[in-house]
């Protein structure tokens, strides 16, 4: 099948292209900016280079994921209306342009983009943007003839994630005996290695059902705090990690009961790394 993949060079993206690359499938990634390097197994375009929205173009595909994101941060400071269109202008021309009737759109939505698990409760400009592209694809998919698996997601982490996330953050503390400022740490985690989400979002493309908008959770629902967190990556590198605890807020969106979540898991959901093998990954990681 002919797939094109925004965001095919992030974190998630790049193990989900390969994945699906090493399968058979044509797949071209899709970027902001012209990719400085090709990688080996598929091909990557800017986006702005898809030609437009005519019912028989050359650019439509079989299969449309999005898997892009962006928020603001410290390093990185961006303003809402530039959130706002990383999280949602973009994605929807995408969409609209890669797509036409009889494609497969597979979006990439997080759990916490809606506080508490209520849709529409957001908390910040990322939340918003991210919801907004929800709700045009639940108000699109049957208008323009495509079916849509919004596939929401907890937190990711594994070997390619940002250094200054938090699981990154705290194998790099461990093994640098550096100190790193936490927040009091009661807030509630839930973690799937990266490669198991690029494994679910594969089996979820064979899907043969006739549905416009289908939207699924692709996580376990067993949560644990930072603080536990801590004390297992502590266990597996026997080492005491230097936490500053109290030294950073709480963020806006984070859980500290469990939230209802207001859609079923993923069919066939698999995990097949346990928490603490993928931790071990990353400590070993040169």
């Amino acid at each position: 099948m002919r797939i094109a993949i925004l965001g095919a060079l992030g974190f998630l993206g790049r193990e989900l292209s390969e994945n699906l690359a090493g399968l058979g499938h044509e797949v071209t990634g899709f970027t902001l900016h012209e990719p400085s390097v090709q990688p080996e197994n598929f091909f990557c375009r800017p986006v702005s280079s898809l030609r437009g929205r005519e019912v028989f173009s050359e650019d439509h595909f079989d299969i449309v994921i999005n898997v892009a994101a962006r928020r603001s941060t410290k390093s990185n400071p961006l303003s809402d209306a530039m959130v706002r269109q990383f999280n949602f202008e973009i994605p929807r021309e995408f969409i609209l342009r890669a797509s036409g009737p009889g494609t497969l759109i597979v979006n990439a939505s997080t759990y916490i983009q809606n506080f508490e698990g209520i849709d529409g409760n957001t908390v910040d400009a990322y939340g918003a943007g991210k919801q907004e592209l929800t709700r045009f694809l639940m108000e699109e998919s049957e208008v323009r003839g495509f079916r849509t698996l919004d596939l929401y997601l907890f937190t990711i982490y594994g070997i390619g994630d940002r250094p200054n996330h938090l699981v990154p953050s705290l194998i790099s503390a461990a093994k640098k005996g550096e100190g790193i400022p936490l927040s009091l740490g009661h807030q509630l985690l839930n973690l799937i290695h990266v490669s198991d989400v690029a494994r679910n979002f594969t089996n979820a493309l064979s899907t043969k059902d006739e549905f416009s908008y289908r939207r699924h959770f692709v996580w376990r629902d067993d949560y644990f705090t930072v603080r536990s967190l801590v004390s297992s990556i502590e266990s597996i590198a026997q080492v005491s990690i230097d936490c500053l605890w109290g030294e950073r807020p709480y963020a806006g969106h984070e859980m500290f009961e469990p939230w209802t979540i207001p859609m079923s898991q993923i069919p066939f959901f698999e995990a097949q790394v346990p928490l603490d093998e993928g931790l071990r990954e990353l400590w070993s990681e040169k």
